[in-house]
């Protein structure tokens, strides 16, 4: 399985726009077979701070989401909003019985 924590930072202006965008390509990719799980947090502690957490099934189907349409949908919407580059830290992980 592979984990993705995605660090965000938007201008407050944008912030309910960006997370609207964000929250719709969280409910496309948890329609696929390959993703398992798909948070996105407003960090109120944080103005303007959002924090993604997305599980899949594998490494094959992390970059098939990074390569799709969804994907590219997103960050071209999404990277002009932004006030700082994304943080993306990328896990391999084992599920223990």
């Amino acid at each position: 399985m592979i984990i993705t924590h995605i660090f965000c930072q938007f201008s407050e202006i944008q912030l309910n726009q960006a997370l609207r965008c964000l929250q719709l390509v969280r409910d496309k990719a948890l329609a696929t077979d390959s993703c398992r799980s798909y948070q996105v947090h407003n960090t109120p502690d944080q103005k303007g701070a959002v924090f993604i957490c997305q599980s899949w099934s594998d490494l094959a189907a992390f970059d098939a989401y990074r390569a799709s349409d969804l994907f590219a949908s997103m960050i071209g919407e999404v990277k002009p909003m932004m006030s700082a580059p994304p943080r993306t830290e990328i896990f391999k992980a084992t599920l223990i019985p």
